[in-house]
């Protein structure tokens, strides 16, 4: 948790227009951060180039202290998903017709479901636990969840790509989704859970 809280307490300070504190977490985050984007978009200056976006995001318009306690660690995460996410998008947009999908726009991150700093430190400690869990979800579960996530498709997209009806993928990942939901508080409630 300590890495955590060091996270909001550098954000604090980048509010304050701290330039060192931007170069600190950049340092703390940065690889993790960069890890996903290169497994979303698969090319390192693309990557690169997204999350230098995101830390500019981050220095243009720092968050302003929070009643909810969103950390800035999840919300970071987020903006970089989001960015990576429509980068493919738009690459996939360009490369077939040019003309954007209509589907083609993330909905807008609600910190209502952004995971609050406590939660993200005990998720850290348990990071085996939840390989496990993710080795669990079946097989065209966890296609699809996988596409959806890392390579930004829609519903419609990945029914096409998969060659299935929209109603069977949208079945398949919100029973993915259920079983993470469930799972992630078993290992967020103990050590020991069976997983």
């Amino acid at each position: 948790m300590a890495e955590v809280s060091t996270a909001d307490g550098l954000s604090t300070r980048i509010a304050e227009r701290d330039a060192s504190a931007l170069g600190e977490l950049y340092d703390a985050l940065a690889p993790g951060l960069m890890g996903l984007l290169l497994r979303i978009l698969g090319e390192r200056s693309e990557a690169e180039q997204v999350l230098d976006e995101v830390f500019l995001q981050l220095w243009d318009k720092p968050p302003a202290a929070r009643s909810d306690h969103t950390s800035v660690t999840a919300r970071l995460v987020v903006m970089a998903h989001a960015s990576a996410v429509e980068r493919l998008r738009t690459r996939r947009a360009s490369a077939s017709d040019g003309a954007p999908h209509p589907n083609g726009h993330l909905p807008r991150a609600s910190a209502a479901w952004l995971p609050r700093p406590e939660d993200i430190a005990a998720l850290d400690e348990r990071r085996e636990l939840l390989k496990r869990i993710m080795k669990q979800i079946s097989g065209a579960q966890r296609q699809a969840l996988e596409l959806a996530v890392f390579e930004g498709y829609t519903e419609v997209e990945l029914a096409e790509k998969l060659g299935e009806p929209l109603g069977k993928v949208k079945s398949e990942l919100r029973a993915a989704m259920r079983f993470l939901r469930h799972r992630v508080r078993a290992v967020l409630g103990t050590w020991s859970t069976s997983i």
